[in-house]
């Protein structure tokens, strides 16, 4: 990363430090630990954004987040709008809102879901019309077709990782449930509970019905 991009950090030091000069005193502001000097948080109860430097060329990145969950992101290369534009999503702006006056922020329809508190419903809308697209979605469609059928499922929050679906309570930073489901060859399924049994389930059904009794477990 080239320093001569940053004048403002050649002169101030770090970017907290050129955060707390440009907005008011008032404004919660941190350091992440991982990246000193290049990074500011501003951090509010049920949301925050993280600012980044970029590193081949003069831009200010930001992640939004709500409710613990990372919901949009951003670019500028002009730092006031990027400090503005998170101050604003700090004290409660809409993404309508954020959209019209920072047009450099990407506020879609995860963020919109997020903001109705539908965000659990929005993923596994997803997760039903691109089961037979998704690389990671093709070998697990049947569990996801029946799953998405089944209201007391449909209140947990989906996640993949690379070829395993999980659930947690939130779209947020909540933690994992612990029960995992990973399709085998043979056409059925592995299970997985908090306990780290792992089971072989043959049939879709069976698989949903040992996924809710680990689940209300």
């Amino acid at each position: 990363m080239e320093t001569s991009w940053y004048p403002e950090l050649e002169a101030e030091g770090t970017l907290l430090a050129v955060f707390r000069r440009l907005l008011c005193p008032d404004v919660p502001l941190e350091e992440m630990k991982s990246w000193p000097g290049r990074n500011v948080v501003l951090n509010r109860p049920d949301r925050s954004v993280n600012v980044t430097l970029g590193y081949t060329e003069r831009r200010f990145l930001l992640q939004f987040w709500l409710r613990g969950a990372y919901v949009a992101s951003g670019s500028t290369a002009d730092l006031a709008a990027a400090a503005e534009a998170a101050r604003d999503w700090a004290a409660g702006a809409t993404t309508a809102e954020m959209t019209t006056a920072w047009p450099f922020t990407e506020f879609g329809a995860w963020a919109r879901a997020c903001e109705r508190g539908e965000g659990i419903e929005y993923k596994w809308r997803q997760l039903h019309a691109h089961r037979d697209e998704a690389p990671q979605l093709v070998p697990l469609s049947r569990f996801i077709e029946r799953a998405a059928a089944e209201p007391r499922l449909r209140a947990w929050f989906p996640f993949t990782s690379h070829f395993t679906l999980g659930f947690r309570r939130t779209p947020g930073r909540a933690p994992a449930a612990g029960v995992w489901v990973t399709a085998v060859r043979d056409g059925g399924f592995e299970v997985q509970g908090p306990d780290r049994e792992t089971v072989v389930v043959p049939d879709v059904e069976t698989t949903v019905a040992r996924v809710l009794a680990l689940l209300d477990g």
